[in-house]
């Protein structure tokens, strides 16, 4: 396996310990459909990581600290993920703050993690493999204090003619 591959593989499994701590009663039921339909905020990319056969994304992205409400970050994610529909399996960090987002490891656990956890202010994903799209809102105010909101968004994004 290829140090990229291995890299993508950490990340989404990363992403699934992260947001694996919600609450099994915090998953809510929803679409991207209304989300579709409005105009995601302005971000910045600060890291895209590929697998070797393109088949998985993973990107950090920042907002403006304006622009960090459920609303807002649910249009990035789902336009994003429409974007990306012919990947397999897409993952998207969501951060406040553009340096946080050039410089986190979560799956490394690097001494600025903590620093840049609070800025992680969401994630969203798919897996065609496993027909799976959610969004998760996070909130990290701290040592020992964190929280997410985890939302089904149903089936990965339909797939684009050819």
């Amino acid at each position: 396996m290829s140090t990229r591959t291995r890299r993508i593989v950490a990340l989404l499994l990363a992403h699934l310990a992260f947001t694996g701590l919600a609450l099994a009663g915090d998953s809510q039921p929803e679409s991207c459909g209304t989300y579709l339909k409005q105009p995601p905020p302005k971000y910045k990319l600060a890291r895209r990581i590929l697998t070797v056969n393109a088949a998985a994304t993973a990107l950090h992205v920042s907002v403006s600290p304006k622009d960090a409400t459920r609303e807002k970050l649910m249009t990035l994610g789902c336009n994003m993920g429409l974007s990306h529909a012919r990947d397999q399996v897409f993952l998207v960090w969501i951060f406040d703050n553009h340096r946080a987002a050039k410089f986190f490891e979560f799956s490394q656990g690097s001494a600025n993690g903590r620093e840049v956890l609070r800025h992680v202010r969401a994630t969203y994903f798919f897996s065609r493999e496993d027909n799976t799209q959610t969004f998760t809102l996070e909130n990290y105010s701290g040592p020992g204090r964190y929280g997410t909101i985890k939302t089904d968004l149903g089936l990965p994004p339909p797939l684009p003619s050819p």
